[in-house]
């Protein structure tokens, strides 16, 4: 939870000097080293072919578009109400699981669920006055809605993969579609002050892979 949290702030500062999609691509290239060594180590299996397609769907909601989301939203509001927005993600996730898997929701899930959507309301109604969103916020609940669809396609993959197989392959595979919102400008890496790498190394390993 407290590496969880710090993303939100790491994230802030690393937005100050690169675009989303080159923080994004970056943080999780280290993040996918990370796996890498546990590969090296024979921890992790390789997917079966009929499992791909489910994998790179995982990369796709559940790093990359959920990062390019998040970040953006993060480059318009304030890192706070970016992590109480995203919280939002069981929400959409208890939703999800209903109209997908056909799941019963109990009473104190839909209350839950009720407490949640009045406390998104409160949250922008104290930031803007009334109810309307701004670019940043929906941005924000986009990375929510992205997250959740990922929580939904993942779950078969459990019967079959460990979690931390199917973390390094979601990580892999999204890093693959990050690289599409990246410049890959190399020059741009090396002119980051050493902070900001260390600050990227983090983000990619604890907040992002552990």
């Amino acid at each position: 939870l407290l590496f969880w949290s710090s993303a939100f702030i790491c994230n802030k500062i690393g937005l100050q000097y690169l675009s989303p999609g080159d923080l994004a691509f970056y943080r999780y290239f280290w993040g996918s080293w990370f796996f890498v060594i546990f590969a090296l180590f024979g921890k992790i299996q390789l997917p079966k072919k009929a499992d791909l397609p489910r994998l790179f769907a995982c990369g796709l909601f559940g790093v990359c578009l959920y990062n390019i989301m998040l970040y953006t939203g993060q480059k318009r509001i304030p890192a706070g109400t970016a992590s109480l927005l995203t919280n939002t993600a069981p929400v959409f996730t208890a939703v999800l699981s209903i109209l997908v898997w056909k799941e019963r929701l109990s009473w104190q899930g839909w209350a839950g669920m009720l407490i949640s959507i009045v406390g998104v309301i409160l949250i922008v109604m104290g930031k803007y006055g009334t109810i309307s969103l701004e670019i940043g916020a929906l941005f924000a609940l986009g990375a929510a809605i992205s997250i959740s669809i990922y929580f939904i396609i993942q779950r078969p993959l459990y019967s079959q993969y460990s979690s931390l197989e199917i973390i390094a392959f979601t990580i892999w595979a999204g890093d693959i579609f990050l690289f599409l919102f990246s410049s890959f400008d190399i020059g741009t890496f090396l002119e980051l002050p050493i902070h900001i790498h260390g600050l990227i190394v983090y983000l990619g390993v604890f907040p992002g892979a552990i």
